[in-house]
């Protein structure tokens, strides 16, 4: 009888379970370390072009503030300011004055829906605007809280800062102020106490330039006739207007 040999069985292509489980939760892990290194990228690229947008932003409100104080007077009613590249990216500054505004504190809300109306808002934000206007027992602090109790989008906040404003009462309007200033539109120098309001908008870079939605600082500026603190801040906001929003007359 012969002796019984023993068989050496050699592995041919064959995992087992165990192995096959192992192989696939390592390739499972190494492609969730792939997607997480490029969400984190992702995401560090975005947060740096969101703070170059504001530090854009605010070098050209700063610019443009130095400006009204060095240059030649400037129209009442709202007109182009500063444009100029910096940090990759185009930045327009619009100016006005609060003087040609509808004040959400007085003027009520008949004076502004009408008034609204006649400069074609609009009708939506155009009453919304009327029926948020303060009563004589009530009173309005800030634009942002309005914004936020008539839930409007940012393009919506962004159209309403052009016409909108709180405390120019008591003192009257100037209709002068009101809309896009023309070729012989009247001009003013700025004195102590006189307020501005600029708004920066920046494309390119983070902004998305090319119909992307930009990105825009308003600040409320007043002047305060002191050499080393010219101007004091009473409102400082940012937005993004979605793109493609209905124009804002």
């Amino acid at each position: 009888m012969e002796p019984l040999r023993r068989r050496r069985y050699v592995s041919r292509g064959y995992f087992t379970p165990l192995a096959m489980t192992t192989v696939f939760a390592v390739a499972t892990v190494a492609a969730g370390v792939v997607v997480a290194a490029g969400q984190y990228r992702k995401a560090a690229a975005r947060a740096e072009r969101e703070l170059m947008d504001r530090v854009t932003l605010e070098s050209a409100v700063a610019a443009q503030a130095d400006a009204l104080l060095t240059g030649p007077p400037a129209p009442l009613a709202t007109h182009p300011g500063l444009t100029f590249a910096l940090n990759g990216r185009t930045v327009t500054v619009e100016v006005s004055a609060p003087q040609g505004k509808y004040d959400l504190n007085g003027d009520g809300a008949e004076a502004i829906g009408q008034g609204l109306a006649v400069w074609g808002m609009d009708e939506g934000l155009r009453k919304k605007l009327a029926g948020a206007s303060a009563t004589p027992t009530t009173r309005v602090d800030s634009l942002r809280d309005v914004a936020a109790a008539l839930r409007l989008s940012q393009a919506e906040e962004d159209c309403a800062r052009r016409w909108i404003t709180l405390g120019r009462r008591p003192g009257p309007m100037d209709t002068t102020g009101l809309g896009t200033a023309g070729k012989d539109a009247a001009t003013r120098s700025i004195g102590p106490s006189d307020q501005a309001d600029l708004r920066a908008a920046v494309t390119g870079g983070g902004g998305k330039a090319g119909g992307g939605s930009p990105r825009v600082l308003w600040a409320r500026l007043r002047f305060t006739g002191d050499v080393d603190q010219p101007w004091r801040v009473h409102d400082w906001r940012f937005l993004r207007p979605a793109a493609g929003a209905a124009a804002c007359p």
